[in-house]
């Protein structure tokens, strides 16, 4: 199911859970919302994505989790996969979810629509979102995701990442964990703004912006 899920995801984030969350990445390059050690995680929200989409019965708020974090397919383990721990509950809402793509073994890959690495946004309502109460706080995450207006390209390169445009953009969200150790250039080097958002991910600011 790995090197399916590796092949069809190419760069693209996937979730995954159970035990090869741990070392999928040590075969395969694949990029997690986990991964590795849970506890080294910075980022404030996952584990409450996390409950929603293992353990959590409603689509809608699963889908809302996923766009929120950039996830684009999931691996999902069914009751006679060989994966060891079979975290996930309430298998039937995943049709509401994504769209299955693969099958085999006892696992589903889904893919998930309307969701991207990166967003051109609106920073004014970026920055007046709020950061949901728990993980069932619906009304905060689709708050949030209306803030988005379009997808913007990013590819992986040694360093990090880098934001492809052909056209001046305005405020840039990626679905990163916010780092003071990030630095965020243009081309010719110079340092661009950019700050966490409420949901603990990247904002980068319009250059006119000070």
């Amino acid at each position: 199911s790995l090197a399916v899920l590796s092949e069809i995801a190419k760069d693209g984030r996937v979730f995954l859970s159970g035990s090869t969350v741990f070392w999928a990445n040590a075969f395969y390059d694949l990029s997690q919302v986990r991964g590795g050690v849970d506890k080294a995680s910075i980022h404030p929200l996952w584990d409450h994505a996390v409950y929603q989409l293992r353990e959590g019965k409603d689509p809608v708020l699963a889908l809302a989790w996923l766009q929120t974090l950039g996830v684009e397919y999931v691996l999902v383990h069914g009751p006679v996969s060989v994966e060891s721990y079979h975290d996930f509950r309430n298998l039937e809402k995943w049709n509401s979810v994504g769209q299955e793509i693969w099958q085999g073994g006892g696992d589903i890959i889904y893919k998930i629509s309307g969701t991207s690495l990166a967003w051109e946004v609106n920073s004014e309502k970026v920055k007046s979102a709020k950061k949901p109460r728990d993980g069932k706080d619906l009304a905060a995450l689709e708050y949030y995701l209306s803030a988005r207006k379009f997808p913007v390209q990013v590819l992986p390169i040694k360093e990090g990442y880098e934001i492809v445009s052909e056209e001046p953009m305005s405020a840039v969200q990626i679905n990163i964990n916010f780092s003071k150790m990030w630095k965020v250039t243009t081309k010719e080097g110079k340092g661009v703004k950019f700050e966490k958002d409420s949901f603990g991910q990247i904002l980068i600011l319009p250059q006119s912006e000070k």
